[in-house]
């Protein structure tokens, strides 16, 4: 066998292949967040739209989750926090992928909260804060065993020592 489709059936698979479209059904994205949030009870709950809402299509689906009151997203990339900013204004954006120094006008611009992972990106966010002549929010991430993103056990330990960092980058939450 070649590998080509020159039998009937094969051709007929092939345009099957090429005519699969995925529909997302917004409103059944709305009621689970309802849903979500009822056994919440009260509780501010995030919406977490990585990879393009994994692969069901951010923007559309932010959209649809801020029509029921989502006012917290998480995106992957500060790409992706500024293009949903332009649609989202007014909602916590926060940057799961941390931050880099280049990134800082993005980041300012479009208001987006970065996890820090790091001790370099805790200063360096910090010294984003001083440039800019005030306080940036900030996201605080643990690594708690799962060997992925977040500060350590010792990066803990250097926080605490240097506590006054987080005056000029305060954080909202602290994650692991």
């Amino acid at each position: 066998m070649n590998g080509s489709h020159s039998s009937p059936s094969g051709q007929a698979l092939q345009g099957l292949v090429n005519q699969a479209e995925m529909v997302v059904d917004l409103e059944a994205v709305r009621e689970n967040y309802r849903r979500l949030c009822a056994i919440a009870g009260g509780v501010d709950c995030a919406a977490v739209v990585k990879g393009d809402a994994y692969g069901h299509g951010m923007i559309a689906c932010a959209i649809a989750l801020r029509q029921v009151g989502a006012k917290t997203f998480f995106v992957a990339t500060a790409n992706d926090g500024v293009a949903l900013r332009t649609v989202l204004q007014g909602a916590t954006i926060c940057v799961l992928g941390g931050f880099l120094p280049e990134e800082t006008e993005a980041f300012v611009g479009s208001n987006l909260i970065p996890v820090l992972n790091s001790r370099n990106q805790i200063e360096e966010w910090h010294r984003a804060a001083n440039r800019i002549g005030r306080p940036l929010d900030s996201i605080i991430h643990f690594d708690t065993g799962m060997n992925r993103l977040g500060l350590l056990a010792d990066d803990a330990a250097w926080l605490r020592e240097n506590l006054s960092l987080l005056s000029r980058i305060p954080p909202l939450l602290y994650m692991s």
